[in-house]
């Protein structure tokens, strides 16, 4: 009976026609190109005195060749050729891949300027996490903790652009820490009052043109004021309104539309923006009046349109307040009168879910968010505070 040999890694026992047994070295490795090999070579035994020195002469064999083709063992990685394109171009192409309206566009755009241009022409794969983080920390003494969470996400569209244009195989921006600003930090006055709200009313007529066309607006805009007072409306909501969105039999305004802006278009009318913005509002006896004047006011099917009927822009009437009130030394905007809303609801006690509601909000934390106190209501805690 024939010696029962050892079995070696890449070796295979083969017996021949003549009976003779040969041992065939089959090694499979990878060349330079990526393409798969298979490397073969047979040791008989008739060439040597016995089955087990053939064996050891394949073996001695087999060792040679593992260590010519060490490292083309595994399949190597296949470099994929990607297109060059630049940063700016990358940026450019995101405005029709990742779709936003032009209003954020220009924002986008504003920016890029401000933070990421001197990169235009740099090629989007050369660009490292180590660029993204100093371009940002660069802006730490002048920014806002907001504007650099504004810019880091402007590299993060970038990059969201290139792998959707399979022009980048990662994303850098993914191990970019947002640093913390060091700008002098302005708290902003959201808070405001029924008597503030009578002077800018009176702030606004006294600053303008009288001209029938510029009276006209002015009007309107105090209409829209005080209904945002009455509704705790968003401004791009309030201007949005139609005739056919106020029932005055039933006391009631629907809302559905806002301003806004598309993609091609600024300054138009355009859907809610979620499920909970759309609601229907009951109307007071104060505002039913307010709006019964305004409906005989008004010409146009839209309630809050300008003189020649086209829709106002929002920005522009913010301009115009703030104007107005500046030059009678204070502070007001429009939607200091939804914060006065919500503050109003929470500290009268009014349940939860009817202020999450009323005020189109997602969840009743983000209607909280809205309210402020007061001095008056502060000092009033302390007085009335159980000492322990």
């Amino acid at each position: 009976m024939a010696k029962k040999l050892r079995k070696e890694k890449y070796i295979k026992n083969r017996v021949g026609r003549d009976g003779k047994q040969f041992f065939q070295v089959s090694i499979e490795y990878w060349d330079d190109e990526g393409n798969k090999q298979q490397y073969n070579k047979s040791f008989n035994e008739k060439d040597y005195d016995s089955p087990s020195l053939a064996l050891d002469a394949a073996c001695m064999h087999r060792n040679d060749i593992l260590v010519q083709v060490k490292g083309n063992r595994r399949k190597p990685a296949i470099k994929k050729e990607f297109e060059c394109y630049a940063v700016k171009e990358v940026f450019d192409k995101s405005r029709d891949l990742l779709i936003c309206s032009k209003k954020t566009w220009n924002k986008l755009n504003s920016l890029y300027k401000y933070n990421i241009q001197p990169f235009d022409s740099v090629n989007i794969r050369d660009i490292t996490t180590v660029d993204i983080q100093l371009s940002v920390n660069a802006r730490v003494n002048d920014s806002s903790n907001d504007k650099l969470a504004r810019l880091l996400y402007v590299w993060k569209r970038i990059f969201h652009t290139a792998t959707v244009m399979g022009v980048v195989d990662k994303d850098p921006t993914i191990a970019v820490v947002l640093p913390k600003s060091k700008k002098p930090q302005v708290k902003r006055k959201v808070m405001t009052t029924k008597t503030i709200l009578d002077d800018a009313i009176e702030a606004i007529r006294k600053h303008t043109h009288k001209t029938d066309e510029h009276l006209f607006n002015a009007e309107i805009i105090i209409y829209a004021l005080k209904t945002i007072y009455y509704t705790g409306l968003r401004p791009s909501e309030c201007f949005a309104l139609s005739r056919s969105d106020v029932n005055l039999n039933t006391e009631t305004i629907t809302l559905k539309n806002r301003i806004g802006s598309t993609a091609e278009e600024e300054n138009v009318l355009v859907a809610l923006k979620s499920e909970d913005a759309i609601r229907t509002l009951p109307i007071v006896e104060e505002l039913c009046d307010i709006l019964n004047e305004l409906m005989k006011f008004q010409d146009s099917h839209m309630l809050f349109a300008k003189f020649d009927g086209s829709l106002m822009n929002i920005s522009h009437i913010d301009s115009k307040i703030k104007y107005a009130c500046k030059s009678e030394g204070f502070e007001f905007n429009m939607y200091q009168l939804r914060h006065l809303f919500g503050t109003d609801l929470i500290t009268n006690n009014v349940d939860s879910r009817t202020i999450q509601e009323l005020m189109g909000h997602a969840s009743y934390s983000m209607s909280v968010s809205y309210a402020r106190s007061s001095e008056e209501r502060k000092k009033d805690a302390l007085d009335k505070r159980h000492l322990s």
